[in-house]
């Protein structure tokens, strides 16, 4: 019996291998090029339901039903969304950008990876920085005005944070200013959106004073080795290896050797920076995320944020309630928006984030 549990272990991860193999083929050709535009991203803003607006809508939707609409047919420029399994927190959701006299703060959240999938609870390619930020808005992580936006997530113009999606963060970065010039920007990254607003840091350090990471991508070597030790361990030594080579053949526009964030992080200095991590992240390594505190505290404020909470195997923190009240504590140190309930209950919680960072 032990020898066939063996046999059918090593087949689950052939057949795996062998799927991908077969469904990344059509996207294996060489690298395209990809030019943003604002309203190609798929842009919208999403406003806390504390948060004072002058702005009424009559359309009401659940959040995926607002997703679905997307897809298939046009949406209002403005309607009341509220989050599926939390329908008594009703967000209003629109396709502009805040003006001056809206918002005096304002957040550019930038979304991991999306998955093509027609589930009501993975997060779809079109209207997946909406769904990603919306979870976060309506998880009390995020509490002001919240712009987000789709990052391209086909094969051929997939690449972990590296050109593409730089060029995606510039574009949207620059409308909002464009439109709020004087407004208090702070970005929020979850896995590789994180990656993507650090490297973006190093380029453009003036952007934000204020850096929230969740579950943030150090670098895709990490990812492909963290991923084989837990996804492919039955090919041993020969999981990374067999991995990268896939991952540079099915995403032509990755660049292993720009794989090189951390070489640059000693760019960005003088933020205020929370990271949140799930301890055993099956995507995101312990230990990648402890030398990315290490390497942000040389010339930042650093807040590391652990949980063993394990309801999820990667990121999702916005159904971490402790990691909402920590990050609210640290708005409120810092004179930003936050919910006064939650402020005062993560005091505790960012004390021991601000310990994590200086043990790390």
């Amino acid at each position: 019996m032990k020898h066939i549990r063996t046999i059918r272990a090593y087949g689950t991860v052939l057949h795996m291998l062998t799927m991908l193999i077969i469904c990344a083929a059509p996207c294996s050709a060489i690298a395209k090029n990809y030019e943003p535009t604002f309203h190609s991203l798929c842009p919208f803003t999403i406003i806390p339901s504390a948060y004072p607006t002058r702005y009424t809508a009559i359309n009401n939707y659940r959040l995926n039903e607002f997703i679905q609409k997307l897809h298939t047919e046009s949406v209002p420029d403005r309607a009341y969304v509220c989050a599926d399994k939390k329908p008594y927190i009703t967000t209003l959701v629109r396709r502009d950008i805040p003006s001056p006299q809206e918002a005096s703060t304002l957040l550019i959240f930038s979304r991991g990876y999306a998955k093509k999938s027609s589930s009501l609870y993975e997060m779809p390619r079109i209207g997946g920085g909406l769904y990603n930020a919306h979870q976060y808005v309506c998880g009390g992580a995020i509490f002001m005005p919240c712009v987000t936006f789709d990052y391209p997530d086909d094969a051929k113009y997939f690449n972990f944070g590296q050109d593409i999606d730089q060029a995606c963060l510039e574009v949207m970065y620059a409308q909002v200013k464009q439109v709020n010039p004087t407004a208090e920007l702070i970005l929020f990254g979850d896995c590789r959106g994180a990656h993507s607003v650090l490297r973006f840091l190093t380029k453009h350090p003036e952007a934000s004073d204020t850096i929230i990471l969740a579950s943030p991508l150090v670098s895709a070597r990490d990812l492909i080795e963290r991923i084989s030790s837990s996804y492919l361990w039955m090919l041993g030594g020969f999981g990374p290896n067999v991995l990268k080579n896939f991952m540079g053949w099915y995403f032509p526009n990755y660049n292993p050797h720009k794989d090189d964030l951390e070489q640059h992080l000693h760019l960005i200095k003088g933020k205020r920076i929370f990271i949140g991590h799930r301890l055993g992240d099956k995507v995101i390594s312990d230990n990648s995320v402890y030398r990315l505190a290490r390497a942000l505290r040389e010339n930042n404020e650093v807040y590391l944020f652990l949980t063993h909470d394990n309801k999820h195997p990667h990121s999702r923190l916005y159904d971490c309630p402790p990691f909402s009240r920590a990050l609210n504590a640290f708005y409120a140190r810092y004179n930003l928006p936050y919910d006064p309930l939650k402020a005062p209950v993560g005091k505790r919680s960012l004390i021991q984030a601000e310990i994590n960072a200086r043990k790390a």
